[in-house]
């Protein structure tokens, strides 16, 4: 799009039948989503609306998920910060619905060309309504990881 802006779009339809519960009615839906960035010489600010016919545990409904986030790296520093955000919300699945938002942040360190490590916090707030039932939670999550690529980063 230009020196500083990039985006990215898809679109598609879905018709799926579940199976073995007859409580969740026929999905046909109109499925896609796009996302808009800005990079400057040490930032990225992205933002992105995704509307799907499943969720990422194979539950059949309507899901839409909106969040942005935010990344830092030097040019030649060892070094990278990341925040994001973002809301999803499953519903019409018959049976469940689920919605909540989550945030993170985390930093990475380049261990050498083709490794680094990152450590990320990440807070989640949700609330589900199960068969009428209504549920509020939340998680705090901690994680570290080790990420590879068998190309050296040029970064």
């Amino acid at each position: 799009m230009g020196e500083h802006w990039f985006a990215s779009a898809s679109g598609g339809y879905n018709n799926s039948r579940e199976t073995k519960h007859v409580a969740a009615p026929p999905n046909n839906k109109v499925v896609g989503g796009g996302s808009l960035g800005f990079k400057t010489y040490q930032h990225t600010l992205t933002a992105s609306y995704t509307r799907s016919s499943t969720d990422s545990y194979g539950l059949i409904g309507t899901v839409t998920s909106v969040g942005g986030s935010w990344g830092w790296h030097h040019p030649g520093s060892d070094w990278a910060l990341s925040a994001s955000y973002s809301e999803e919300q499953t519903r019409n699945t018959g049976f469940i619905r689920l919605s909540g938002w989550l945030a993170s942040g985390g930093i990475t360190r380049k261990l050498n060309d083709r490794s680094t490590m990152t450590a990320q916090y990440v807070y989640l707030d949700g609330s589900s309504i199960f068969t009428d039932t209504p549920t509020r939670f939340t998680v705090h999550s901690v994680r570290v990881s080790i990420g590879w690529s068998p190309q050296p980063n040029l970064r």
